[in-house]
Order: structure tokens, then C-alpha cells, then sequence
């Protein structure tokens, strides 16, 4: 019984074994792992994504972006003053769902 089992284990290490072999093989002739240990590409990736955020950081306040803003902002000045009632200053018994 022990020699058996002990026979089993050996054939389950050398399987792994071969497995992992294999595996790192396959890891070391792949073109991704060439890529992510180029130094000069991990490089230039870094800093595209870096130049990508201070694109954006740029678009955030470029006078397009600004024109929309204040577009939205002066749509949200709209909303409010008709969500109150002129006479009152208050919301309207509409705005406030007893007639819905």
C-alpha cells in the first residue's frame, strides 16, 4: 500500500514537473514576455500613459470642454429657477409629488 502510494505521488511530481516546464518554456519564447522585458518598451508604454494624462488633464480645461461646462451649468440654473414657484421662492406642490 505505502509503496504504491508513494509510486502515485512520484508520477504526480514528475507530471507537475513536466508541466512547468513546459509552461516556462512556452513563457520564455513568447512574444509578450520579450516585450515586458524590453526596458525601452516598458519605457516608452510608461511614459505614453503618462503623456495620455496630461492630455486629458489639458482636454479638462481647453475652451471646448468649458463651452459644455458652462452650457450644462447654465441648463442646471434653468432647472432650478423653474423648479420654484416665482411667487414664493419655494417649490411648487407639483415639484414636490402630491399631484403625481
Amino acid at each position: 500500500e505505502t509503496a504504491r502510494t508513494l509510486n502515485e505521488t512520484n508520477n504526480n511530481v514528475k507530471d507537475i514537473t513536466d508541466n512547468l516546464k513546459n509552461v516556462t518554456n512556452k513563457l520564455d519564447s513568447s512574444a509578450f514576455w520579450m516585450v515586458m522585458a524590453d526596458t525601452t518598451v516598458a519605457n516608452s508604454l510608461r511614459a505614453g500613459i503618462i503623456d495620455f494624462g496630461a492630455s486629458m488633464k489639458d482636454f479638462r480645461t481647453s475652451f471646448l470642454v468649458k463651452g459644455l461646462r458652462r452650457d450644462k451649468d447654465r441648463d442646471k440654473e434653468k432647472e432650478k429657477e423653474n423648479d420654484k414657484d416665482p411667487a414664493k421662492g419655494t417649490e411648487t406642490e407639483e415639484k414636490k409629488g402630491i399631484f403625481h
